[in-house]
């Protein structure tokens, strides 16, 4: 019997939260975009309604890869383990991985040593599958690359990873955590945030913005992105 959504811990993205990140991070369609754990490909189809002609997206579940590719015409789909792709680098890397940790047999565990060399994290500790993902995500942006990913709260709070917000905050400039609220995906009541990031080291005096979405979530993303750009407006 195949995995199911669930045991894969694919919890596929709102379109208004798609929409939402990509005015965030004020998309360029000239970007090379990536997906390293794409699902059904709802990040990439909004690069390319967006005019984007170069997106590559990565899922290890064969029945949404072919769903991905019947519907993204002229984007590249492979079938695989997005961990393990080493072949390229991108302008945006973006996307919501799975997270659900009990079901990490499913992903591989041999690329875990590499991928921590690639980014400088420690290799000798348990890493859950979220922090492997960012890692990756981080791992393919280019120099000066953008990173959007959607994580669990606990990367942001738990002091068993101290270590990666120490390296985030040393390696990159981090532009925006957004906390969405539970029950913003359907099937799960995960707690969760959105992760804007540059691939650079930060200026000294560099500022993170931090909000929080509520329930009506449409209205909350629209308040948002409001202060958002306001925000980058008034510097």
């Amino acid at each position: 019997m195949s995995p199911t959504r669930k045991d894969l811990g694919q919890y596929f993205t709102p379109p208004e939260i798609i929409r939402f990140i990509y005015d965030m991070i004020d998309f360029q369609p000239h970007w090379r975009v990536m997906d390293p754990a794409c699902g059904d490909g709802g990040f990439l189809r909004e690069a390319i309604q967006r005019g984007c002609t170069n997106v590559t997206g990565i899922d290890i579940d064969p029945g949404v890869v072919r769903q991905a590719r019947c519907h993204l015409a002229g984007a590249r789909i492979h079938c695989a383990d997005g961990l393990q792709y080493k072949y390229d680098t991108f302008d945006l890397v973006i996307g919501n991985p799975p997270f659900r940790n009990q079901h990490r047999a499913l992903y591989s565990e041999t690329v875990k040593h590499s991928l921590c060399k690639e980014v400088n994290f420690p290799a000798d500790r348990s890493i859950p599958l979220e922090v492997l993902f960012l890692a990756k995500f981080i791992a393919l942006a280019r120099p000066s690359g953008k990173v959007a990913i959607i994580l669990p709260t606990g990367v942001f709070a738990n002091s068993r990873l101290r270590f990666v917000r120490e390296y985030l905050i040393e390696q990159c400039t981090l532009h925006a955590v957004v906390q969405l609220p539970p029950g913003a995906f359907r099937h799960t009541q995960a707690h969760t945030c959105i992760l804007h990031l540059t691939r650079t080291p930060s200026s000294v005096h560099h500022q993170v913005f931090l909000a929080v979405v509520g329930r009506d979530l449409r209205r909350s993303l629209d308040r948002v992105l409001s202060t958002w750009r306001a925000k980058e407006i008034g510097g």
